[in-house]
Formats: structure tokens, sequence, C-alpha cells
């Protein structure tokens, strides 16, 4: 037998001084571990992949910037702009993707991320330190480049979250966070640049007013040239701004407020500049929050992701008669669907898609050619998607019937029409399977239902006219 505390006694010791002071000495040994990854304002420093400003840790620190880029590919961006401003004052620094959530990042996570702590390191912070001025750091102002998309958005916040959530005060020095707003479409005329713009829907408006011109879409850094890039570096004036303001909304959006997400999540995003906390926050952030759920929680008519749909509808489109390759296949949805967040996202969704082993799929879309995974492993089992093949189940266009296609409302996606908005199968598709969504602010869980009760069901409604709650 074994002592197990129960009721009263285990809520008295939980709240107790016992507990209290275990906490204090873990906190303690938190606080000692960070830091002792506090940075100094040094002159040298020798950081992988940093690019240094030369004055950085000088008498001349707080002239200087540090770029943050999205990525490698938006450092090589970076560079290539500094060969115009010299990198006397610039320096540039990469990050992996979507950073560590400084607001809801404990201090071990905190202390363990290898990215955060290179930052607190280029720039000399020193954790429990309130900065009024930025002559102590080793630089003064930090540039923020991300894609400008809706990803590019969160990353700026996140940025933002590494300051908000240990450093708040550093936010409220006017030009210590800047951002670079390069441009989202430009339209030529064959080889010359006509305009540049930084909101799809002006470009759009723009592009049926001018259908002659050719508009090339920027959504990653990486798009642009260096000779681009040095345009960029040449006119700071035009696309670099400040950010200001008060922080508290910026708190909530990256904080624990589930709630604040979701009531984000309920307004359309509002077409500012961006260049005050709370414009970023009702705007570029909550612009975020809608696309974010829009892609990974399934839509009620047809209960598929937008990934799941643009597989589904190119394979019904192109009616394919053999089975095909899955990487090939990934590359060939990609360039017809305009999909932008990477072809091993679709290999997976096809997997995924074409699983048929017992806690998988009721009825999968596709057929499974091949070591597609087994329950053992979850399908985590599958083969490299170089090696397996796939097509459309027989059942498919029964369920969703080819002769809806000319009927249904298409996405706009870079100024191409791609997939439907939404299919309308025959049965209620988002029981059969079921779906599993953890969007911003909000998740969907479905079990997923015998496809044989629902069909009756169905029937029994149209027979009957009337619904199942009556």
């Amino acid at each position: 037998s074994h002592f197990k505390m129960t009721g009263p006694l285990k809520k008295q010791l939980l709240s107790g001084p016992i507990i209290q002071r275990l906490q204090e000495i873990k906190n303690e040994k938190d606080g000692r571990t960070m830091k002792k990854n506090d940075g100094k304002k040094v002159k040298n420093l020798s950081i992988l992949k940093l690019t240094d400003a030369k004055k950085a840790g000088t008498n001349r620190s707080k002239e200087c910037t540090l770029i943050l880029t999205e990525g490698d590919s938006a450092l090589a961006l970076a560079l290539a702009g500094l060969s115009v401003v010299k990198n006397d004052l610039y320096g540039a620094y990469p990050l992996k993707g979507k950073i560590l959530n400084g607001e809801k990042a404990n201090k071990k996570q905190w202390s363990d991320n290898t990215v955060i702590q290179n930052v607190v390191k280029i720039l000399g912070l020193k954790h429990g330190v309130k900065y009024t001025s930025t002559k102590d750091l080793r630089y003064g102002h930090v540039l923020i480049m991300s894609d400008q998309d809706v990803d590019g958005f969160h990353i700026r916040g996140l940025v933002m979250s590494i300051f908000s959530s240990h450093w708040h005060e550093l936010l409220s020095i006017p030009g210590f966070i800047q951002v670079m707003k390069t441009p989202l479409v430009k339209a030529f005329n064959r080889k010359r640049l006509i305009k540049e713009f930084f909101n799809e829907a002006e470009a759009n408006a723009y592009q049926k007013q001018h259908p002659s011109y050719t508009f090339k879409y920027y959504k990653g850094l990486g798009t642009s040239t260096s000779n681009e890039a040095k345009e960029y570096f040449s006119n700071l004036d035009r696309y670099l701004f400040s950010m200001s303001g008060d922080t508290l909304l910026l708190k909530r959006a990256y904080g624990d407020d589930t709630m604040f997400r979701k009531e984000l999540s309920s307004k359309v995003p509002e077409q500012n500049d961006g260049t005050t906390y709370d414009k970023f926050v009702n705007g570029a952030y909550a612009s975020y929050v809608r696309a974010d759920n829009i892609r990974k929680i399934p839509n009620v008519f047809d209960g598929l992701k937008v990934v799941q749909r643009k597989i589904l509808y190119t394979f019904i489109k192109n009616k394919y008669r053999k089975e095909q390759k899955v990487a090939q296949m990934a590359g060939i949805i990609a360039k017809e669907t305009q999909y932008h967040s990477g072809e091993n996202n679709i290999s997976k969704a096809i997997i995924n898609m074409a699983q048929n082993f017992i806690g998988s799929n009721n009825l999968p879309l596709l057929k499974a050619n091949g070591q597609f995974g087994t329950r053992h492993c979850g399908g985590d089992d599958h083969a490299a998607a170089r090696y397996i093949f796939t097509e459309l189940q027989d059942y498919v266009t029964h369920i969703f019937p080819e002769a809806d296609l000319p009927v249904l409302s298409y996405t706009p996606v870079d100024g191409h029409m791609v997939e439907p908005d939404a299919f309308v199968p025959i049965i209620p598709w988002i029981f059969v399977n079921g779906i599993c969504g953890l969007g911003t602010g909000w998740v969907s869980d479905i079990p997923p239902h015998n496809p044989l009760t629902l069909i009756s069901l169905v029937k029994y409604m149209i027979q009957k006219q009337r619904s199942l709650r009556e």
C-alpha cells in the first residue's frame, strides 16, 4: 500500500508555506540561470550568423540598428542592403522562423531558447533592469524584417513580445522598435516598374483597372532581388517606420488572454499603417488570427482544411487516371493552387488523407498505394513521399460531384482564382472522418461517425422535410 493525499489535507498543503518556499527556491534558481545569460555592452561579440555593426558596444551604440530577419533568406536580403548603408551602424541576425513567445514562455523555456538568448547577448540586455534609455545597450534600435504575409505579421509581434515580456519600458522609447515594410505587390508595364502596393486589396483593385500590366507578388522577402534590397535601403524613409503607443493590447494578444483573441477573430481586421501597437494588433495581427483559423480549423460545409481542399480540388480537376507519386503531386498542387507554406506540408496532408488504419479515416479520400503508416505508430511510420503513390478513391466523385465545380465560388490568391471556398458534399463530410483543428483563440474537435448512419439520417431529413431537432 502507499500513502495518497486527498481532500482538505492536499489543498492545505498545496497552499501552505512549504510549497510557497519551494516555489521561491525554484524562482531564485531560474532567476540565477537567466542572469547567467545576461548580455554585456562589449565591442566584440562572436555569435553564429551574426553580422555585427562595427560601432556596436562603443560610445556610438545608441546610433546602431540591429536588423532581425525572418530566416536566412531574409538575412541575405538585409546583407545586400547593408552594401548601401554600410555596417558601421547596422548589424543583422536571422531568426529561425516563429520564435518563442516571450509572453507565454516560462523561465526555463526562456533560458533554454538559443535564439532568444542570442538576441539578449547581441543587444546587451540584462534581466531585471528597467531601461529608460538605450545608452547601456549595444544597439539603440531594433529593425524587424519579416515577410509581408500573415505569418510575417505574427513573427513581427513575436519579436515585440521579447521586449514586452521582460523589458516593456524599451517599447516606449521612441524609435527603439522599427519595422521594414517591403512591397507586397509590384505592377510592371513590360519591365518598367509602375507602382508598388503594401496592401493586397489595393493591388487587386488596381489590377482590375489595368489588366494589361504584369503584377508580381512578394509574399516572402526572399522574392526580392539584391538590387531591390539596395533600393529599399536607399530609401529607408519610405520603407521604414517606428512603433509607438501603449502596449497593453500587444500583451493581451500574445499573452494568456484567450478570450481577447476570440473577440479579435470575430472582427474584420482594420486596414491601417500599423505604426502603433494598438493598430498592429487590430490590423496586421488580427489578419493573422483570422487566416490562422481559416487554414487550421476545417470548414463546416465540407469538413476540409484549406490544404486538404487544395489537394482534393487538384485531383478532381485534373482527372488523373493513374496513381501519382506523392512528392510530385505536392509540387503540382502548390503550383496550381498558389500554396505558400511549403510542399512538405502538402505531402503530409496527402498521407493523412490516404491513411486507412483503425483510428485514422473512416472513408479516406485518397488511396494508400504504398506504406502510409500503421496504427502502431499513429501513422508516423509512413514511407517518404518520394516512395509512395496515391490516387482518388472511386467513391470521391459521388460525394463531391464534379458537376458542382462550375457553380462554386473560388478563392483568389495572388491574383489567381484557385480552389473553391468550400465544396458541398452529398453527405455531411465533417462528421465522416471527424475533425481536429487548433487555431488562434479557437479549437475544434469532432469525432468520426459511421457513414451509413449519416446517410440514413440525411435521407430521413429529406423525406420528412424536417431537421433532427424537430
